[in-house]
């Protein structure tokens, strides 16, 4: 699809499984698409109750809809983690304004990518 080398065939162990790839580019050259309605997000907050679903609330309010959380560990910090997400948002609600909404509820707060969203193949 994309004119890339195929390395090897068939070597997933679950027929429903789906890799996704990602292409970087430094933060420098990045242009961010007006338009976009996908959104990546990583950002680390307090251990404390409600923390995690002040952020969540935040972001259903401003029309969010989650497709992907995960959680890593905080090296040297026990109990203290970073989150992984991918949002979509519906036409008429900026993915900006979702992202300030969650800002002051985070400790560090990065936007890994805003862009559109990838046709489902099957």
């Amino acid at each position: 699809m994309y004119g890339l080398d195929l390395l090897a065939e068939s070597i997933e162990t679950n027929k429903q499984n789906f890799t996704r790839f990602l292409a970087l580019e430094r933060m420098e050259s990045v242009k961010w698409i007006a338009t976009a309605d996908k959104v990546s997000l990583f950002f680390s907050l307090s251990h404390e109750v409600g923390s995690l679903h002040k952020v969540l609330a935040a972001l259903s309010a401003h029309g969010a809809n989650l497709t992907k959380i995960q959680s890593a560990p905080i090296e040297g910090r026990p109990w203290e983690y970073f989150f992984f997400v991918d949002f979509v948002t519906d036409e008429g609600y900026g993915w900006q304004a979702a992202v300030e909404a969650v800002r002051p509820s985070t400790h560090s707060l990065e936007v890994l990518g805003a862009y559109l969203q990838g046709k489902f193949f099957e």
